[in-house]
C-alpha cells in the first residue's frame, strides 16, 4: 500500500514539474521574443550603456538577439550584439601574412625569440585566418564561414572580435519582478530559487 502511495506521488510530482517547467519556458521564450522586437538600443542601454553609448550611430544598424544556453534547468539567457555594417577589423595576426615583407620588419624590430612566441601564441590559440590566405589555399566555403564565425568568440588581442555569446543573467544582474523574477547565478537546489520559479505561476501570461 505504501508503495502505491510513494509510486502515485512520484507522478504528481513529475507531471508537476513538468508542468512548471513548460510555463517557466514559455514565459522565458515570450520575454526574449519581446525583447528582440524591441528597439535594441533601449534594450542595450539597461545591459551596457558603455556599448550603447557607442553603438547610437544609426549607420551601423546593430542589433541585440538573444539565445538560450547552459546545461541545468531554467537556461541561461545569452545575448549577442550584431553589426549590419562594412566594419574592418585590422589586426597583425591576421594582416601581415607569413613570408612577407611585413614579416620580415617586424622578426627585425621585434627579434626572432619575441617574433617566433608570438606566432606560436597564433598556433596555440588558433588565430583565424585572414581572407587573402582562405583564398589563396582554395580553402572550402564551409571552411571559410567556419574561420569566419571564429572571429566573434575569439579576443582582440588574439586577432578576434571578441563579441561573442554572453551572459545576460549573473550575479551581477537580476531581472526586475516585471520580467523574470530570478537569477540562474544562484543554486537551484536553494528555498529561496524554488520559491521563485513558483511565483512565475502566478505572473500573468499571454503566449
Amino acid at each position: 500500500m505504501r508503495s502505491s502511495i510513494e509510486i502515485a506521488a512520484k507522478k504528481i510530482w513529475r507531471c508537476w514539474r513538468s508542468f512548471r517547467n513548460r510555463r517557466i519556458f514559455a514565459y522565458l521564450r515570450h520575454a526574449v521574443c519581446r525583447a528582440e522586437d524591441s528597439l535594441t538600443h533601449q534594450v542595450l542601454r539597461k545591459i551596457s550603456p558603455l556599448e550603447a553609448s557607442v553603438l547610437r550611430d544609426p549607420t551601423l544598424n546593430a542589433r541585440l538577439r538573444f539565445r538560450f544556453g547552459g546545461s541545468n534547468f531554467p537556461p541561461l539567457i545569452l545575448y549577442k550584439i550584431f553589426i549590419n555594417a562594412n566594419v574592418q577589423y585590422i589586426a597583425g595576426a591576421n594582416r601581415i601574412l607569413a613570408g612577407s615583407k611585413a614579416a620580415e620588419d617586424a622578426c627585425d624590430i621585434m627579434g626572432e625569440r619575441k617574433y617566433f612566441d608570438i606566432i606560436l601564441s597564433d598556433v596555440e590559440n588558433c588565430t583565424p585566418l585572414s581572407d587573402s590566405v582562405l583564398i589563396q589555399d582554395d580553402l572550402s566555403l564551409q571552411t571559410r564561414l567556419k574561420e569566419h564565425s571564429m572571429l566573434d568568440s575569439h579576443a582582440v588581442w588574439l586577432g578576434g572580435r571578441g563579441n561573442g555569446w554572453r551572459v545576460l543573467i549573473d550575479d551581477r544582474f537580476i531581472i526586475n519582478e516585471n520580467a523574470l523574477r530570478f537569477s540562474a547565478s544562484r543554486d537551484v537546489q536553494s528555498g529561496k530559487y524554488e520559491k521563485i520559479m513558483d511565483s512565475l505561476l502566478t505572473v500573468s501570461f499571454s503566449p
